[in-house]
């Protein structure tokens, strides 16, 4: 639902999805369903579709039998723990908008190209290493917790099986810190470096300013939900201008970073995966 109330489908024609910069649907009470197929101009060429699945509950697999093959199919999963903490789990759904989107623009300038766009959501206490393996990338959020990753997530990644070949697929990271030098940094590079023992591709965020990951201050001035300090001016304070009741309980600046690292690690996929690229033994 958006802010008005109304609701909000997700569709491959992108006439409904927000950008990182609009309202974002509530983690609780939106209803997605997968998204429709965009038909080719030539009426004798593949489908290409993107499925989003009810975040937290079962997703849809890759089947023939919804259009989706290996060979085109391309699957990101986007997982965040732990599942009561509502910082990540916004800077989640911001990752997975910008995967959506991604793919809605291959889709938009490739219209004939088969992609099977196949995005997967869940935190750490839905989602398992089938679901890893199962996938072309991986993009995993924590907040950090005493300068650290947060031990459901660690947990999690603690039980992937360490003799699996992960090595075709791509590895990104997100974290919500309370102070903008509270161990964010720390966080997402022991998340990368627990994909790169698996031999994953690591793919940091869209810019300069987020090289490693997306990040996200969320307690510290000015980017917290009340004003603590007389160092910045009151409109500085996005949330607290907006009321706490208003539609991000993470500033949107941080939402953008999580948005564009969802959109570049799905570009890289796409390509990679569309690539000639055989690994040798």
């Amino acid at each position: 639902y958006d802010a008005n109330g109304q609701e909000r489908h997700f569709s491959s024609t992108g006439a409904s999805l927000p950008s990182a910069a609009e309202p974002l649907p509530s983690l609780s009470s939106v209803h997605q369903q997968p998204a429709a197929a965009v038909a080719s101009p030539l009426d004798s060429a593949p489908i290409s579709t993107i499925d989003w699945p009810v975040q937290g509950l079962a997703h849809t697999s890759c089947t023939v039998s919804n259009g989706c093959l290996p060979s085109t199919n391309v699957t990101v999963l986007v997982v965040y723990g732990p599942e009561y903490h509502t910082h990540i789990s916004e800077m989640a759904w911001n990752v997975a908008t910008g995967v959506h989107s991604a793919f809605e623009s291959h889709i938009h300038h490739h219209p004939s190209s088969p992609l099977h766009g196949h995005i997967v959501f869940g935190h750490t206490s839905n989602v398992t290493f089938l679901d890893v393996k199962d996938a072309d990338a991986v993009i995993i959020g924590s907040p950090v917790y005493n300068g650290n990753v947060h031990p459901d997530v660690q947990n999690w990644i603690n039980y992937w099986h360490i003799d699996a070949d992960l090595s075709n697929k791509f590895g990104g990271a997100f974290a919500t810190a309370g102070g903008i030098h509270a161990g964010a940094d720390g966080t997402i590079m022991s998340i990368l470096r627990s994909m790169m023992v698996f031999q994953m591709m690591a793919v940091g965020g869209d810019s300069w300013t987020s090289p490693f990951g997306a990040v996200a201050t969320v307690w510290e001035d000015p980017f917290g939900d009340t004003q603590r300090t007389e160092y910045f001016d009151s409109a500085c304070y996005y949330a607290q201008a907006n009321g706490r009741q208003g539609d991000h309980l993470v500033h949107p600046y941080f939402l953008r970073k999580a948005y564009g690292l969802g959109e570049r690690i799905a570009n890289v996929s796409m390509a990679w995966k569309n690539s000639s690229y055989v690994r040798w033994d």
